[in-house]
């Protein structure tokens, strides 16, 4: 199978079927903001923020206005959420929970919470020890890195993070963000837990702009059938590699089928979606008003044909935070309940 057709194949035969869960998680937590702006050190590095026009004050209203909006939007799709209070108002970027990760699934079915080094100080600020804790019950593991901060080594959680647990890859895009040492570190405790080993997949990306992609949701997304690719922020052979690594037979029990995000696409925050599963088992891809709206016609018929779109509008909250509905959601793996296990263990 050539480079060509492996790009436009059909999605795996082993993709979500009803049962299989652990690739997408069904709940998923989200931070109400109390206190919502402009973070000057992340604007270093994140070209997707901007300084608001409006006051402060409203900055927050509509802040809290549209991330309201869109856990309601969410609930109604049938998507469980889980939402707590910002702990921290001094830490202005709470809204975006990229300091843990909740991972669970065929390899690690007994769950891990990991705590990830931010880079940025004030972002370290996020973290919240009541979440902490009680995500710790619902994990048999967990990982803390936060001392990576001190010698520089970050890994900014799942911003930097893309996991695919089918073929148990984690894809990530290095920066100041993403140290290739901290990723080391982290592959190698996830791996002394796992059932199976974890495969790093390293690259460097660029904006149009030739400017370090900070974070790898930002040029690359997993959805159940798809990959969303920005091709054109990687360079030969990296290119190549990635593609090969998403949608090889040879090199995945399950490859996907990749959609080729343009530059325009990507910078209005078409990669920074999520794929959740609702109540009824259906594939909602939750994204944002702006990416919905700047998705070509193909894309949008063949994400609206595979899948159940969600559609919010969190342009405050992109425009001055940098984020968009992925970075809003941090994913909440959960136990398989005892009636599908049986039903697994019946099947298998």
């Amino acid at each position: 199978m050539g480079l060509q057709d492996r790009r436009k194949m059909e999605a795996c035969k082993y993709s979500y079927d009803g049962l299989k869960l652990d690739q997408f998680t069904k709940r998923v937590i989200a931070i109400s903001p109390t206190v919502f702006g402009f973070n000057e050190q992340c604007a270093k590095d994140n070209a997707f923020q901007h300084s608001p026009s409006k006051s402060a004050d409203k900055t927050i209203e509509k802040a809290k206005e549209e991330h309201k909006g869109y856990v309601a939007n969410m609930r109604a799709a049938g998507v469980e959420v889980v939402v707590y209070d910002q702990a921290n108002d001094a830490a202005v970027d709470s809204i975006f929970p990229d300091w843990f990760t909740v991972q669970r699934g065929d390899s690690i079915p007994d769950g891990v919470l990991t705590v990830y080094p931010m880079c940025h100080p004030i972002r370290r600020e996020e973290k919240n020890t009541k979440i902490i804790e009680e995500l710790k019950k619902t994990c048999k593991h967990f990982i803390d890195l936060s001392s990576l901060e001190a010698t520089g080594e970050f890994l900014e959680g799942k911003g930097s993070l893309i996991y695919d647990h089918r073929n148990n890859k984690i894809y990530c895009c290095l920066s100041d963000r993403a140290k290739l040492s901290a990723l080391e570190k982290y592959v190698g405790l996830l791996n002394k837990i796992s059932l199976k080993p974890w495969k790093m997949v390293t690259f460097q990306a660029k904006d149009k702009e030739g400017k370090v992609i900070y974070h790898t949701d930002c040029m690359l997304q997993l959805l159940n059938k798809h990959a969303l690719l920005c091709e054109e922020s990687l360079l030969d052979p990296q290119r190549t590699m990635i593609i090969e690594e998403l949608s090889s037979t040879k090199l995945n029990i399950c490859p996907y089928a990749i959609l080729t995000i343009s530059f325009e696409e990507a910078s209005h925050m078409c990669c920074n979606i999520l794929n959740a599963i609702n109540v009824n088992r259906d594939n909602v891809l939750l994204m944002s008003l702006q990416a919905y709206e700047h998705y070509t016609k193909e894309h949008k018929n063949i994400l609206e044909m595979n899948y159940k779109v969600v559609v919010s509008d969190v342009s405050t909250i992109e425009y001055v935070g940098g984020g968009s509905t992925r970075c809003l959601l941090a994913e909440f793996f959960q136990a398989l309940s005892l009636i599908l296990m049986l039903s697994l263990i019946h099947i298998s």
